[in-house]
C-alpha cells in the first residue's frame, strides 16, 4: 500500500489506510505499507502489534516538499528494490500522488496497481490540481482498477475511465459511548484538520450570528493544523472566546463523541468524511453544506442533519444553528435513531467484501 506521508499524520485517509491493512494483516494476508518518511514510520492512531503488517519510509527527500530530479531518480530506484523483495500480488496507491511514484516502479517489476481515490473528484476543480487534472485523468489510464466512495463520483470522471471505477465506501470505526453526555446545554463539535479545505470561517462567523440570536449552545474545535493561529485569532477577534474552546487531537473520537450533541463539517469538499459517518453510526447528526461532496451524500437534510447553501450567507448559517437548537431539544431520539439508520448498512463486512472482490478481480486481468 502507497501513500505520500503517514508519519504521525493526523487525518482520515491515513486512518483509513490503517483500518484496511489491519484488517487484511488480521485476515493472513501480509501487508507492507510505504511512505516517503524518513526513519521508523508510526501511525497517529493507535497500532496493534502484528507480524504481518510493516512500513517502511522510502526516506530519501522530504514528503511535504517538492522533490528533486535527482531524489525522484534515487526513490523509484529503491522502490524497485523494495517491491522485488516484498513481491507483492496486488498494490494500492492511495491518492494521485502515491500513483505517480509507484506506477513505474511496479511496471518495471511487472505488478497491478490500483488507485484508491480518497477525496471528491472536485478536488480537481477546487485545488491547484486543476491545472493538471486532464494530466491526471490520462495517468489514471495505467491503474488497473480505480476506487471511488461514492456512485455519485463516478460521472465526475472522463468516460474513458468509468469501467475502471469501483464504488468502495469507508469503513466506519466503531465508537462505544460510555459516559455520553446529559446536560440539556447543546453542544457543537467540529473534530479535524485546520485547513484550508475545511473552512473552519465560515463555522465561525456562523457561530458567532447563533450567540448574537441568543443560541445557548456552546462550540468545542477538536484538532491542529497549519491554519490553527488563524482560528485562534478570528474567535478573539469575533469576541466568541468564552463559547468556543480548542482541544488538542485525540486518537479516540468516542471521547469526543460523548461530550457532543450536533456534528459541523463546513468544508469545501470531502471524500467520505469520517468524522461524519462516525458520528452518525453513535447518534450525532451533521450540519455541512450541500454543495460539499460527502457531506451530501451521507446527509439527508432534516433526517439526520441539516444542510445549508455554501453562499457566505452567516444570518441564515446562524438562524439554522437556532433551530437545531430548538428541534434537537424536542426530537433527540428520534433524530439519534435516524442518524444510525441512515449508516446501517456500512458494516465491515460490506466494506471488506467489496475490497475482497476487488482485489481478486483485479489479480486474474
Amino acid at each position: 500500500m502507497f501513500t505520500r506521508s503517514i508519519n504521525n499524520v493526523l487525518g482520515g485517509l491515513e486512518r483509513q489506510i490503517f483500518e484496511i491493512s489491519k484488517y487484511f494483516s488480521n485476515n493472513g494476508y501480509k501487508v507492507l505499507i510505504i511512505s516517503l518518511d524518513s526513519g521508523e514510520v508510526s501511525s497517529f492512531y493507535k497500532q496493534e502489534t502484528n507480524s504481518k503488517l510493516k512500513w517502511e519510509g522510502i526516506g530519501i527527500g522530504n514528503p511535504n516538499l517538492k522533490a528533486t530530479i535527482l531524489e525522484k531518480i534515487k526513490r523509484q530506484i529503491k522502490l524497485v528494490k523494495i517491491i522485488k523483495e516484498f513481491d507483492p500480488d496486488i498494490s494500492l496507491s492511495f491518492m494521485i500522488g502515491s500513483f505517480i511514484y509507484s506506477r513505474i516502479p511496479l511496471f518495471i517489476c511487472k505488478k497491478k496497481l490500483i488507485l484508491s481515490e480518497r477525496n471528491s473528484p472536485e478536488i480537481y476543480n477546487l485545488t491547484s490540481a486543476k491545472k493538471y487534472k486532464h494530466f491526471y485523468f490520462i495517468l489514471m489510464i495505467f491503474a488497473n482498477k480505480i476506487t471511488v466512495q461514492f456512485d455519485s463520483y463516478k460521472d465526475k470522471y472522463p468516460k474513458y475511465l468509468r469501467k475502471k471505477i469501483i464504488t468502495i465506501p469507508n469503513a466506519i470505526v466503531e465508537h462505544k459511548l460510555i459516559n455520553k453526555r446529559t446536560n440539556k446545554t447543546l453542544r457543537f463539535i467540529y473534530a479535524g484538520r485546520f485547513s484550508f479545505q475545511k473552512q473552519l470561517p465560515k463555522l465561525l462567523y456562523g457561530f458567532q450570528r447563533f450567540k448574537q440570536l441568543g443560541g445557548l449552545a456552546n462550540l468545542t474545535l477538536v484538532g491542529s493544523g497549519e491554519r490553527e493561529s488563524e482560528i485562534i485569532n478570528l474567535i478573539t477577534e469575533l469576541e466568541i472566546q468564552d463559547f468556543v474552546e480548542i482541544k488538542q487531537p485525540e486518537q479516540d473520537m468516542a471521547k469526543i463523541f460523548e461530550t457532543a450533541d450536533v456534528n459541523c463539517l463546513f468544508s469545501l469538499w470531502e471524500g467520505f468524511p469520517n468524522s461524519v459517518a462516525e458520528g452518525l453510526r453513535v447518534g450525532i447528526p451533521t450540519i455541512g453544506f450541500k454543495e460539499c461532496a460527502g457531506v451530501s451524500d451521507l446527509i439527508t437534510d432534516g433526517y439526520n442533519g441539516w444542510l445549508v447553501s455554501d453562499d457566505s450567507n452567516y444570518e441564515l448559517i446562524g438562524k439554522k444553528f437556532v433551530e437545531i437548537e430548538k428541534i434537537y431539544m424536542i426530537d433527540s431520539a428520534i433524530i439519534q435513531e435516524n442518524c444510525k439508520r441512515s449508516v446501517a448498512k456500512y458494516t465491515n463486512d460490506f466494506v471488506y467484501s467489496k475490497w475482497l472482490q476487488l482485489l481478486q478481480s483485479t489479480q486474474v486481468l
